[in-house]
C-alpha cells in the first residue's frame, strides 16, 4: 500500500494512581524534561495532556504519545469518561516509600478495565530514590510489584521503577512503553474510515480477552489509500 505521508501511530497513555506518588512530576519529566517547582501544574487543565514525538524499533519508526495527567482530579473521585477515552494503554503508580499505595493498585486496575477494555496496563514504581517500604514479611515494595502483582494480575504488560524527582530511568522507561505498544499493536486489525474532513482514521482493533470480539484499542490519523481489514499495521 502507497503511503502519502509518514504514518504515525498515535499511543494516549494516561496517569493512575493514588495522590501524591508523583504523576504530575511524571508528567512534568515528560512534558518538559524537569520538574516545576510550584505544584499549581497539576492544577491547570489545559497542561494536563502534552504529546511528544518517540523514535522506537529497529528502525526508528516514529510515533506518537500522548501523556494525559489526572490534575488531582482523584483527590475528588472525578475523573471523567473523557480522561479514559480512547487509552491506549495505562500507567499505574505506587510510590516505592508507601506501600499503601502499592496496596490500592488492584483498585486502581479494576477502575481503569471498567472503562477501557483490553488495554496493557504498565506497572510503574516511582520515587526510586528513597528507601522501599516493606510491603509484608520482610519483602519490599519493588520486590511485591515485580514478582506478586506484574506475574499475577491480569493486564499489567511490564513493571517499571523510576525516580522523577532524580530522573532516573524516566525517559528510558517513556521510550520502552511506546516500543512495546509498536510491537503488541502489530498483532491487530486495523480498518480506515474516512471522517468528514477526508482524512483517514485508522480504527485499531485486538481480541476481547473475555470474549471472542473485537475492542477498539486506538485511533490513529493520516492521508493514505484505504484498505480494510488489513493486519496492523500493514504498509
Amino acid at each position: 500500500m502507497q503511503v502519502s505521508n509518514v504514518w504515525k501511530p498515535r499511543y494516549k497513555l494516561i496517569l493512575l494512581g493514588e495522590c501524591d506518588v508523583g504523576k504530575t512530576s511524571l508528567f512534568e519529566r515528560f512534558r518538559n524534561k524537569e520538574i516545576p517547582d510550584s505544584r499549581q501544574a497539576s492544577l491547570i487543565i489545559d497542561r494536563s495532556q502534552f504529546t511528544r514525538h518517540l523514535a522506537v524499533g529497529e528502525d526508528s519508526t516514529p510515533v506518537e504519545v500522548e501523556l494525559w495527567d489526572t490534575a488531582d482530579m482523584e483527590r475528588a473521585r472525578s475523573l471523567t469518561e473523557t480522561y479514559f477515552r480512547g487509552s491506549t494503554a495505562g500507567l499505574l503508580v505506587y510510590d516505592i516509600s508507601r506501600a499503601v499505595t502499592l496496596r490500592r493498585i488492584p483498585e486502581w486496575i479494576r477502575t481503569f478495565n471498567c472503562r477501557i477494555e483490553n488495554a496493557p496496563i504498565f506497572l510503574i514504581g516511582n520515587k526510586l530514590d528513597l528507601e522501599p517500604e516493606e510491603y509484608s514479611n520482610g519483602e519490599s515494595t519493588i520486590v511485591h510489584a515485580r514478582d506478586i502483582l506484574g506475574k499475577n494480575l491480569e493486564g499489567i504488560a511490564k513493571v517499571y521503577e523510576v525516580s522523577a524527582k532524580e530522573d532516573i530511568s524516566v525517559e528510558s522507561m517513556f521510550h520502552k512503553v511506546a516500543e512495546y505498544l509498536f510491537y503488541d499493536l502489530q498483532n491487530c486489525k486495523c480498518t480506515d474510515v474516512h471522517d468528514k474532513s477526508g482524512d483517514v482514521i485508522r480504527l485499531h482493533y485486538r481480541k476481547s480477552r473475555h470474549s471472542d470480539v473485537d475492542i477498539l484499542c486506538m485511533e490513529t490519523k493520516g492521508i493514505i489509500k484505504t484498505k480494510t481489514d488489513i493486519n496492523c499495521c500493514d504498509r
